[in-house]
């Protein structure tokens, strides 16, 4: 009976550790809004002053009103998260919201500090002085002795990851955790937040396992990227992911890097994201496309990318979780086995350089910025009928595929996939061209 006792113990306490995740999950997501939020009404607030709109006082102080009040959700989730930082997140949002009320919501005009730090508006009406006052307040530049809003938010960020309890959740989830090996050296802890009770499963996961849409694109970058016999092998990545049906949750280790990213995929530009958060030495400058919102905080750098397509967020998850295998990976030991590569990331730069050079085989990813592969593949079988185009296909394209088979493709390779596995078909159209 002792024995059985345990056992429903345990049970419960696992699935009270689940709930708690399940909210934790939540929290985390609202804080993201709150933060996107607000960085929307910043960025509109810029827009509106570059571009010399006609707005009256009235929009400047909706603007703070709103600001202060998407401030104010992000300091209580941020402290729900992070209860030890609470008092400190508290303080510093009182002194933003006492500073708001005294310069903009109860005065009639700017003070003298304020119009010093506008010497671009000096000569503009008022309304535009007061905006432009605003905007110094959230994102600077201002005062030593008044940190900007931005600044309350990058400190905030710091805190929230810092004292994230996702970790000490996962600890005591137990059974509801499925281990993923992605390699030999790398693992994945799992946890599905939609479970109402534990299920424990062992084993390889693919991509089609999962049916987390953001979760399926990271995988798939991810066991391309870690299994193929690279510098991520030897280093190793553990961490764990969390996930429901349109939402993932991410921490990966590796080495002395953390990275932490959340992203969702409902199909509505409104609500679709990436965000990810890096404590140093990691640098996302260099991982992530230009457009991204890249902010550097006190411990690391936070980014995000939203208001994009679903196929854009889609194609940079898979970047993240895979490094240009072709580019970086398959170069090195096709140049080993005395080949000429020369590699691209820009389509249009590839084509033109086709058009200088000949080239027997061409390897192209089905999805690019400007130009997709269908569209590579037309033009060079257009200039050369004897040039081999592989495609590579990414998650549930393979109508795609077949598409670029009759437009002339020599073959295609689904990811994931191990170099070796492109290497061998490269192999196959070379002994093609031979004959």
């Amino acid at each position: 009976m002792a024995g059985i006792f345990e056992k429903l113990s345990r049970d419960t306490r696992s699935r009270n550790a689940l709930s708690d995740l399940r909210l934790e999950f939540i929290r985390f997501r609202r804080f993201l809004e709150n933060m996107r939020e607000i960085r929307n009404l910043i960025d509109d607030a810029g827009d509106k002053l570059r571009e010399e709109y006609i707005y009256d006082r009235h929009y400047v102080l909706s603007l703070v009103d709103a600001i202060l009040e998407e401030a104010s959700m992000l300091a209580f989730n941020s402290s729900v998260l992070s209860p030890a930082a609470g008092k400190r997140i508290y303080a510093q949002l009182d002194a933003h919201k006492i500073y708001a009320q005294k310069e903009f919501l109860e005065s009639d005009g700017l003070s003298k500090k304020d119009l010093s730090l506008l010497s671009t508006c000096l000569d503009a009406d008022p309304e535009t002085q007061l905006l432009a006052a605003v905007l110094n307040w959230l994102i600077g530049p201002s005062p030593a002795d008044r940190p900007a809003l931005m600044d309350f938010i990058r400190y905030v960020t710091d805190e929230v990851f810092e004292n994230c309890r996702k970790e000490e959740l996962i600890e005591k989830v137990g059974g509801s955790i499925r281990n993923m090996p992605i390699s030999d050296s790398c693992s994945m802890k799992l946890i599905d937040v939609d479970k109402v009770s534990p299920s424990k499963r062992e084993g390889s996961v693919s991509h089609r396992d999962i049916k987390c849409r953001p979760f399926g694109m990271l995988l798939i970058g991810l066991q391309s990227g870690v299994t193929s016999g690279g510098t991520k092998e030897k280093s190793g990545i553990n961490g764990w992911m969390l996930f429901d049906k349109e939402a993932v949750s991410l921490r990966i280790c590796r080495d002395n890097e953390t990275i932490h990213l959340e992203a969702a995929l409902h199909g509505n530009v409104a609500s679709d994201f990436i965000f990810i958060y890096s404590q140093n030495p990691f640098d996302l400058r260099e991982a992530l496309p230009q457009g991204s919102w890249v902010e550097k905080t006190g411990q690391g750098t936070l980014a995000w990318i939203y208001d994009v397509s679903i196929d854009h967020l889609e194609k940079q998850l898979v970047q993240l979780g895979y490094e240009n295998i072709v580019g970086k990976r398959l170069k090195p030991a096709l140049e080993k086995n005395g080949d000429i590569v020369e590699t691209f990331t820009d389509a249009r730069k590839a084509l033109e350089r086709f058009g200088e050079q000949h080239f027997d085989i061409v390897v192209s990813d089905i999805r690019m910025d400007d130009i997709d592969g269908l569209e590579v593949l037309e033009q060079v079988v257009a200039r050369s009928e004897r040039t081999k185009v592989i495609i590579i296909t990414g998650y549930a394209t393979v109508e795609v595929a077949q598409e670029a088979l009759v437009k002339g493709a020599f073959d295609f390779i689904a990811k994931p996939f191990k170099p070796d596995d492109l290497r061998k078909i490269i192999e196959k159209a070379a002994k093609e061209l031979d004959k």
